[in-house]
């Protein structure tokens, strides 16, 4: 009996848009997506699809195009926009600070890290997004990442391996 109010895409690589078109269209509900990536819903060679599986995974624009960090309104619900690129350059967080969690994308897992080896990939910038604006956070913060299980801010500082400096 819910409705979904959009989709927030935390970045536009073709494993996140595949069934974007179908939600929008079921919903009658808006799509959201960083600036930088705005050409990556409708292009294959950009959003990976073309590369890594032989396929074109497309979708038609995004609605709305996240041009800077803030707060968005959808509903009841406000979320803190972060600008958290380097697994791609146009990856977005969404943080509700009522609710104390992150949806993170690909930018931090359980224990990992998103890679950077794609197109518009870069270590350091993904590194320091996680360190800047995610690592900042309150150590309590439940990371939604995806891919994989949940964990927390405190867990990753602790025990991910990309962070901490240690290695499995």
């Amino acid at each position: 009996g819910l409705k979904p109010l959009a989709v927030l895409l935390t970045h536009a690589h073709f494993d996140h848009i595949g069934a974007v078109d179908n939600v929008r269209k079921e919903w009658n509900i808006p799509v959201y997506v960083h600036k930088n990536e705005a050409e990556w819903l409708t292009d294959p060679s950009l959003n990976g699809s073309a590369l890594l599986t032989g396929q074109t995974i497309t979708a038609e624009k995004a609605d709305h195009l996240i041009e800077e960090e803030g707060d968005l309104k959808i509903g009841p619900f406000t979320l803190r926009m972060l600008f958290t690129p380097g697994h791609s350059p146009g990856s977005i967080s969404y943080y509700a600070e009522e609710e104390n969690l992150i949806v993170s994308g690909d930018v931090l897992f359980k224990g990992g890290i998103g890679r950077t080896d794609l197109p518009g990939g870069n270590q350091k910038v993904l590194m320091d997004s996680i360190h800047q604006k995610l690592l900042t956070l309150p150590e309590e913060t439940l990371v939604l990442s995806g891919h994989g299980p949940e964990t927390d801010i405190a867990t990753e500082q602790e025990q991910n391996p990309f962070i901490n400096g240690f290695t499995l």
